[in-house]
């Protein structure tokens, strides 16, 4: 599985509007934040058929194109007949079907959501996982309309090849509350105009590592954390290969684990090849304290307590450049002797930056 981090940076993203400072004038593509948000990609055992033979009926990641194609042809008002689907498919580029044929679980949907799809592609998704409802990470939501529909174009699509989707969204149940209050329109009769996101809303409450979420190949295990008092979730991945589980652990907006959530971290990581986490990302919001997230010191103590593989600084603020914070991590990393002896060890520890990928 790979989790492709969409955005880095905190709520006001960088550059910031009408700031002058260094970072947000830095011509580093790593100091160019969007807000935070990341997408999962994940096979799916036996779904990628032979793009470029297809034998019989359509099946497996061929079939999800054909599907897409349809949709895209739908939304020009255009009709494509079989074998011109058959043709389209072929020549997708790979990055495409690699896209359609893939688990897409998104989590967060924040203001720039459209322009982090555009960017990388995304072409469907599966699932979406919120962390909290501020804005930065929820107020994209209405461009997830794109992936579900809540009435089929009266196209010329015959009404029977489309298919109409649900796209269901978790979160715990305060987040829940708030994405009915703030979007209300996507759960009530209204004018269709253009358009509105039909989406189903579970509480992630009823999800544990012993009853994980389950988005076809890929596990899902919420994390309780606190981002100041609002309780917020972390994620955790799991996929299982040749009979190994590998982990990749989310922790953004965090100022604070509970002792039961490192608990639970620990089990997570017993149960993944050589006990251990292989990828945390966590908040790291600057080095200066803050009362609703880790700072680089806070971030550092908890993976020194999870000890996972790699570790990378997400939500980051415009106030330290990104070598400025590998410097200050290298500059202090040996007071954290668990994970001084992880880098030692062939680990990293590292901010992170836009659409950069970690895979497992």
């Amino acid at each position: 599985m790979k989790l492709v981090l969409l955005g880095t940076g905190t709520s006001h993203g960088i550059p910031v509007i009408g700031c002058g400072c260094k970072v947000c004038r830095s011509s580093d593509s790593r100091n160019n934040r969007f807000r935070a948000s990341a997408l999962l990609l994940a096979d799916i055992p036996g779904n990628c058929s032979d793009f470029n033979n297809p034998t019989g009926s359509v099946a497996g990641g061929f079939k999800e194109i054909v599907k897409w194609n349809k949709l895209v042809a739908q939304q020009k008002g255009t009709s494509l007949a079989e074998p011109m689907l058959v043709e389209e498919c072929r020549n997708l580029s790979d990055k495409d079907k690699e896209m359609l044929c893939k688990t897409n679980i998104l989590v967060d949907a924040g203001p720039e959501f459209r322009i982090q799809a555009i960017k990388s592609g995304i072409k469907k998704l599966d699932a979406v996982l919120l962390t909290h409802s501020h804005a930065d990470h929820l107020h994209g939501l209405d461009d997830l309309r794109i992936f579900s529909s809540s009435k089929p174009p009266k196209r010329m699509i015959p009404e029977e090849d489309i298919e109409t989707k649900t796209l269901e969204i978790y979160a715990n149940s305060n987040t829940l509350a708030d994405i009915t209050s703030r979007f209300d329109y996507a759960f009530k009769p209204t004018q269709e105009g253009g358009g509105k996101p039909k989406i189903n809303i579970l509480p992630t409450e009823n999800f544990s590592l012993e009853n994980p979420l389950v988005v076809n190949n890929i596990q899902i295990v919420p994390v309780p954390i606190l981002h100041g008092h609002l309780q917020d979730n972390g994620y955790a991945f799991i996929e299982e290969l040749d009979g190994k589980k590998h982990c990749i652990l989310y922790l953004t907006d965090c100022s604070s684990i509970p002792e039961s959530s490192y608990s639970l971290i620990h089990k997570i990581a017993k149960v993944c090849q050589s006990g251990s986490i292989s990828h945390l990302v966590i908040d790291a919001l600057r080095e200066k304290s803050h009362t609703t997230h880790f700072n680089f010191e806070q971030a550092l103590e908890a993976a020194e307590i999870i000890k996972p593989v790699n570790t990378w600084f997400t939500h980051i603020c415009h106030v330290h450049s990104h070598q400025e914070i590998q410097s200050y991590i290298d500059e202090n990393l040996q007071k954290y002797p668990g994970l001084w002896e992880i880098k030692k060890t062939g680990g990293t520890i590292q901010p992170a930056y836009d659409f950069m990928e970690i895979s497992c």
